[in-house]
């Protein structure tokens, strides 16, 4: 497609990678250095993390966009195409998390349909999740905040009262596939933002009124 910019969007999965394995040892080392029980700790992780990974992204995106403007983005009626550009980008930048998020949803529901506590569609699930949680580990400690495990706040004694009467919690009562649904928005919003910028020729300092020692 010609809005899509094939070079940046490897950057981005590249970048998701990375940042992912980063923030599974920010976090985890977060949580460990409070046994196991840190969710302040979890949280200011997460922001650190994902902050430093949308950060890298806007770097990237707003020196597409930058390297576009001096190209392509010259005609007055290129404004459509600095919209247009980032969110094909972003967008499959995004496909894998999307589907994912859709497969994962999908099984949810089956989960709680049949409810089903064991089996391949159990199996199948739990390995999608574990694959999502790794693909965005960046994000793991909001999970918890946005979606918190249904068990939280009971002692060890009525959790395991519950599991005696339920069964053992499947994928679908440790989270809501939906969370993944969130997890390409600040992508497409930095994204967008950060392009459109770059293709303006200006920079967010600019725009937000503070001047460099060049004016």
């Amino acid at each position: 497609m010609k809005n899509v910019k094939g070079k940046t969007v490897r950057k981005l999965y590249l970048n998701q990678v990375v940042m992912s394995v980063f923030g599974i040892i920010v976090i985890s080392s977060a949580s460990m250095l409070m046994g196991g029980d840190g969710s302040l700790f979890t949280i200011l992780a997460s922001l650190l993390s994902a902050g430093l990974y949308l950060f890298i992204i806007y770097d990237a995106m707003w020196n597409a966009g930058a390297k576009d403007a001096a190209v392509r983005l010259r005609a007055e009626d290129a404004n459509l195409d600095k919209i247009k550009t980032p969110f094909y980008t972003v967008l499959f930048a995004s496909l894998f998390n999307i589907a994912g998020a859709v497969v994962l949803a999908v099984f949810w529901l089956i989960l709680y349909v049949r409810d089903l506590a064991e089996g391949a569609v159990v199996l199948a699930s739990d390995t999608i999740y574990l694959i999502m949680n790794g693909a965005n580990g960046m994000y793991v400690g909001f999970e918890t905040l946005l979606f918190p495990h249904p068990h939280a706040g009971f002692t060890s004694e009525q959790i395991s009262e519950l599991v005696d009467l339920y069964g053992a919690p499947t994928i679908a009562d440790f989270t809501s596939p939906f969370f993944y649904f969130l997890v390409p928005v600040p992508l497409f919003i930095t994204g967008i933002l950060a392009y459109y910028i770059g293709s303006s020729e200006t920079t967010l300092l600019k725009i937000l009124g503070f001047k460099s020692e060049n004016g």
